[in-house]
């Protein structure tokens, strides 16, 4: 397989920090007919992601947000012409260590940023 893989310098580690951008960005969050959330407009889209980075927000969304006929077709083709096979199956488990985290967190309503000063967060001075 070659092309979705071949990109130097785009790691799954690099498609993580666009999908972490998310959070810090104002987004106006869409709903789409099947009950998935888009991230933002095309448009917007567009001006702050790559495809790439596009298709691996796309896969996050569908694989958090599993709808009850799981992942829509065009979602999974997407993400397969942008990433190779190895980059899917990494996002894929980081996306269900992640989900899997806020879950546990959730259900022991666990206090955000409780834990910051014992590993030394607190420093950065984030509220």
């Amino acid at each position: 397989m070659s092309g979705a893989g071949d990109h130097v310098g785009h790691s799954v580690s690099d498609l993580l920090v666009a999908v972490a951008r998310v959070a810090v960005v104002p987004i106006v969050r869409t709903r789409t007919q099947d009950g998935l959330g888009e991230v933002g407009s095309p448009p917007v889209q567009a001006q702050l992601f790559e495809p790439r980075e596009r298709a691996a927000l796309a896969w996050t969304e569908a694989l958090t947000h599993l709808p009850a006929q799981g992942v829509p077709d065009d979602v999974y083709e997407r993400v397969r012409t942008q990433l190779s096979e190895k980059e899917i199956s990494d996002l894929s488990f980081m996306i269900m260590a992640n989900n899997g985290w806020n879950r546990i967190n959730a259900g022991f309503h666990t206090t955000p940023g409780k834990a910051d000063a014992a590993y030394g967060l607190d420093k950065a001075g984030l509220k």
